[in-house]
C-alpha cells in the first residue's frame, strides 16, 4: 500500500508500528542457491548414498564405470543440502550388498529424530526379477538380490514420519523390454542400467501383463506419509533407459546436480529454486548431452520428481546487489522505558481464502519450547515530527512477490494443523482494525509476514520492536495483535496477503533485514529479489536457529475496502 498525505497527520501520532504499515500489508524446499564450499552444515540432516559400480561376478552385470563420479556429485548434493560429513554414510560396491544397504537404513532410521531431513541417493543397476507375484522391479544390490519399493518403504517409512522432509533419488532403469535394443545400442561411451534377472517367461517383455510396479509414495502411503513431506527423484520413466557414462557418471546425476549445485533458474523469481525449476534445467541439459547419440537410437530418459516438486531443497544465497531497505527515517526511536499504553497504529488488511478458518497440517514436537510469558505491557512512544518517506520504488512484477510467498507455504510440514482465523476477510480503511486468532497443536514460535496490496514490501508483522515475545504454548489460542499494539487499515483498498507461520526452532530476523529497518516498529523490506531470497533464507537456510527447518503455515488474503 501507498500513504496517503492525508492520513500522515494522523499517523504521526501514533506508534511508529504504524509507519511502515499505512504502505503495504503482506504474505505467502531449492536451490538459488549456495554452492557447496558456502553450504552451512545444518545438525538434523542427514544421508545415504549407496553406489555400486562392480557387481559380484555370479551376478553377471556390466560394470558402471561413472558410478565413482556418481557419488562424488551426490555427496555435493548433500553438502548442498546442509549435511554435514560426518552425518554423510556411503555404501559402495561389495559394501552395498542388501543386507548392509538395509542394515544402514534401519541405522539410519534410529537416528533421525521429529524434524530432521534426509536425502538418501542410489547409483547402479535396476532390474526386473520373476517373483511369486509376477514380474517384480527393484533395485539391485551388489551380492544380486533385489529390494523392491515395498522393503525400500518398510525402512523409510517409520523415518519419514519423523522427518521433516525426506528426498529420495535413483539413478537406475528398469526397462527390461527394451534391454536387447539397448544393449545392441550400447558402446563402451555409455551403458544402461539395467540388468534383468527374470526368468524369461515372466519379465521378458515390455508392457507384460504381470508387471508388478508399485510407486515408493504409494507404499509410503501406507505409513500415512504425506507427499508434501517426501520427494522422489527418478532418473527415467519405467520403460526408458538410465544412461551411465564412464568417467563422468550418471548422464542423470550429471544434469541433476549440475542445477542443484548453481544452474538452475529461479523461474517464478520467488527467491529460491524449487525441486522442479532443478528438474526443468537437468532435462534440458540431458536433451542437449544426448543430442548427438539420437542418429544411433540412444535416447535422454525423462526425469521424473513425484512428491512435493514444490521444495526447497537448499538455502538461496543471498544476490550480489545489496539489499534495500526503506523505513521513514525521522521516526523516533523505541524508548528504553515502557511509558503508558500506545495509541493504535494503522495498517493494511489481508484477504482470507474464506471467512472460515484456515487448516494447515502439523506433527507433534517432542519437547516444547518455554511456555510465553505474559505479553509486555503497553507502550507508547514520543510524536515523530517528519511525514513519512513515499513507499519505496522499484517494485517488482506482481506475481514475483506473490509466487515467494506461496512457495514458503509449500515447505511447511502438512501432518501439522495450523488453524488462523479472521472475524472477516474485509476490513472498512480508517475503521476497521486487523484481528487474527493462531491456534498450533504444538509448541513454538509464531511468525507473521504481510505483503501489501501493492506487492512493494515484505513486513514482519509479529514479532516487532514493541511486542518480541512470539512464543506459543500447544492448543493455545494466540490473539493478535496484543493490546500494546494496533493495526488499523489505511488503504489504498486492494488484496493484503498473509504468511502466518508456527516454527519448531525460532529465526533470526537480521538474515530478513541485517538493520533495524529505521525506527518503525515493524522490520520491512523492499520486495524485490533481493528482499525475497533474504525472506527464503529467513525461514529456510541461515535464518534457522536451532536444529530444525520444521515449520506449519497458513495463507490468508484480507481486503481493503472503502
Amino acid at each position: 500500500m501507498t500513504p496517503h498525505r492525508s492520513t500522515q497527520a494522523a499517523l504521526a501520532a501514533a506508534l511508529p508500528l504504524a509507519m511502515p504499515l499505512v504502505m503495504p500489508l503482506v504474505m505467502s524446499l531449492a536451490l538459488g542457491l549456495l554452492s557447496p564450499t558456502l553450504a552451512q552444515a545444518v545438525e538434523g540432516r542427514h544421508a545415504l548414498i549407496i553406489g555400486i559400480s562392480h557387481y559380484a561376478s555370479n551376478v553377471g552385470a556390466d560394470t558402471l564405470e561413472g558410478v565413482p563420479y556418481d557419488m562424488k556429485s551426490a555427496r555435493q548434493m548433500a553438502t548442498a543440502m546442509g549435511v554435514d560429513d560426518k552425518a554423510i554414510i556411503e555404501l559402495r560396491d561389495e559394501q552395498a550388498t542388501k543386507r548392509n544397504i538395509e542394515a544402514q537404513l534401519a541405522k539410519l532410521s534410529r537416528r533421525v529424530q521429529q524434524g530432521d531431513r534426509v536425502f538418501v541417493y542410489f547409483s547402479g543397476h535396476g532390474t526386473r526379477m520373476a517373483t511369486g507375484g509376477g514380474c517384480e522391479e527393484g533395485l539391485l544390490s551388489f551380492d544380486g538380490d533385489m529390494i523392491n519399493e515395498q522393503e525400500f518403504a518398510k525402512y523409510t517409512g517409520p523415518m519419514s514420519q519423523r522427518a521433516e522432509k525426506m528426498i529420495t533419488m535413483v539413478d537406475s532403469c528398469f526397462s527390461g523390454g527394451v534391454l536387447a535394443t539397448t544393449r545392441a545400442l550400447s558402446s563402451p561411451a555409455m551403458r544402461p542400467k539395467f540388468i534383468s534377472k527374470a526368468k524369461q517367461d515372466a519379465c521378458s517383455t515390455q508392457g507384460s501383463n504381470n508387471l508388478v510396479t508399485r510407486s515408493l509414495l504409494s507404499e509410503l502411503g501406507r505409513f500415512g506419509i504425506k507427499s508434501e513431506n517426501f520427494v522422489q527423484i527418478a532418473a527415467s520413466k519405467r520403460d526408458e533407459v538410465s544412461w551411465d557414462e564412464p568417467g563422468r557418471g550418471g548422464i542423470a546425476t550429471q544434469a541433476i546436480s549440475r542445477c542443484l549445485l548453481g544452474e538452475a533458474s529461479d523461474l517464478n523469481r520467488s527467491g529460491a529454486v524449487s525441486l522442479d525449476e532443478v528438474r526443468a534445467c537437468a532435462q534440458k541439459i540431458m536433451d542437449q548431452r544426448m543430442a548427438p547419440s539420437r542418429a544411433r537410437g540412444l535416447l535422454p530418459s525423462t526425469i521424473q520428481v513425484s512428491g512435493n516438486r514444490n521444495l526447497v531443497v537448499t538455502p538461496s544465497a543471498p544476490p550480489a546487489a545489496p539489499v534495500v531497505v526503506q523505513a521513514p527515517p525521522a521516526a523516533a526511536p523505541m524508548p528504553s522505558t515502557p511509558p503508558t499504553p500506545a495509541a493504535q497504529a494503522a495498517v493494511e488488511p489481508v484477504k482470507l481464502p474464506s471467512p472460515a478458518p484456515t487448516a494447515v497440517a502439523v506433527a507433534p514436537v517432542s519437547a516444547p519450547v518455554t511456555p510465553p510469558v505474559s505479553a509486555p505491557a503497553p507502550v507508547a512512544t514520543p510524536v515523530p515530527t517528519p511525514a513519512l518517506n513515499p513507499a519505496p520504488t522499484a517494485a517488482p512484477e506482481p506475481m514475483d512477490s506473490l509466487a515467494t510467498l506461496q512457495e514458503l507455504f509449500q515447505q511447511r510440514d502438512s501432518r501439522r494443523e495450523l488453524l488462523v482465523s479472521i472475524p472477516s476477510p474485509n476490513l472498512r480503511i480508517g475503521q476497521d482494525r486487523l484481528a487474527l486468532s493462531v491456534k498450533s497443536p504444538v509448541a513454538g514460535y509464531v511468525y507473521v509476514v504481510m505483503l501489501g496490496s501493492d506487492e512493494k514490501s515484505f513486513y514482519l508483522l509479529f514479532p516487532n520492536k514493541v511486542d518480541g515475545d512470539n512464543r506459543i504454548k500447544a492448543n493455545q489460542t494466540l490473539q493478535l495483535p496484543r493490546p500494546s499494539w494496533e493495526v488499523t487499515a489505511g488503504g489504498p483498498p486492494g488484496t493484503n496477503r498473509m504468511l502466518v507461520v508456527v516454527s519448531q526452532s525460532p529465526r533470526d530476523p537480521k538474515v530478513f533485514v541485517p538493520t533495524d529497518g529505521g525506527g518503525g516498529a515493524f522490520t520491512f523490506a523492499v520486495a524485490d529479489l533481493a528482499g525475497r531470497n533474504r525472506l527464503m533464507d529467513f525461514f529456510l537456510g541461515k535464518g534457522v536457529k536451532g536444529r530444525s527447518a520444521s515449520m506449519s503455515a497458513a495463507l490468508i488474503d484480507i481486503k481493503e475496502i472503502p
